[in-house]
């Protein structure tokens, strides 16, 4: 019986489901709040936020507070390489 082997993926490709840790390399390089998210044009809104995290499989943030809710630069900058690959791949 033949065993079928994984497909090698690029650790850039593997899709986040935000239930996975954070690495201690992803925690280095910080947080960013929705307000800085904002700021930088990643998103509108909070409502914005909400329909890339259900639709488009943006980065869940982590709860560290009462009141904050940061998300991983590191899983920010995934999500954009990711989706500029994709865009990339249908203007072909």
């Amino acid at each position: 019986m033949l065993r079928k082997t994984k497909p090698q993926i690029d650790e850039l490709d593997v899709e986040l489901t935000g239930d996975e840790p954070l690495t201690d390399e992803e925690i280095a390089q910080g947080f960013y709040s929705h307000n800085e998210m904002k700021a930088l044009g990643i998103v509108r809104d909070r409502q914005d936020q909400r329909r890339k995290q259900l639709l488009y499989g943006f980065p869940k943030p982590v709860k560290t507070g009462d009141r904050q809710a940061p998300i991983s630069k590191a899983r920010v900058h995934r999500w954009i390489r990711q989706r500029a690959a994709l865009s990339q791949t249908l203007q072909k």
